[in-house]
């Protein structure tokens, strides 16, 4: 079965930085930019993950996101199924995303390799994401009940045989293990 390499980049503090000291090695088969992160991975984006009301709330010109590619995959409807998720407080897109890429693997049979770097979910530093304050939206749901949806879909994930590893050096919610990514780009 095939196996596919793919990078899930989030807006944490750090992920510019991280971005120009690593982009030139990056060989993943795809890589996701959650929200504003397609401001950072620019053209290696291969899927642009925003929530439906993502452009609407937030009032953006979407001449910043420079969005003249026929070939980006803008995705704001996830695939629900097999597997998805139900929380009380509403959903939260990394989460939403995870399940999205997992349900795309089975859907297509093959495996996934997931990483990802900027995604810790640790909003208490003067800088939470690149781009200055952003808000603690998954936090909505509970700090004890988001780690418990992580659990579950590491969980979900190594029963297909499918990996999710966390790039981040850096504090984190997230329950992945970890991975240096000078092991992946070698």
């Amino acid at each position: 079965m095939t196996v596919l390499k793919c990078l899930l980049v989030g807006s944490g503090w750090y992920v510019k930085d991280w971005w120009i000291k690593y982009n030139e090695y990056i060989k993943f088969n795809y890589v996701f930019a959650m929200n504003n992160a397609l401001l950072v991975t620019k053209e290696k984006t291969t899927h642009w993950y925003i929530p439906n009301d993502f452009i609407y709330n937030k009032n953006y010109d979407l001449t910043s996101f420079k969005l003249n590619r026929l070939d980006l995959n803008v995705t704001s409807y996830y695939i629900e199924k097999p597997h998805w998720y139900w929380d009380p407080n509403n959903g939260t897109t990394i989460l939403n995303c995870l399940y999205d890429i997992l349900n795309r693997s089975i859907l297509n049979e093959y495996k996934v390799e997931l990483y990802t770097i900027g995604c810790d979910l640790i909003y208490n530093v003067d800088q939470s994401h690149f781009y200055g304050k952003g808000t603690p939206d998954p936090l909505r749901l509970g700090e004890e009940s988001l780690k418990k949806h992580l659990t579950d879909i590491d969980n979900l994930y190594k029963s297909y045989d499918c990996i999710i590893k966390n790039l981040s050096t850096y504090d984190t919610l997230l329950p992945f293990d970890r991975e240096n990514i000078l092991n992946i780009v070698q």
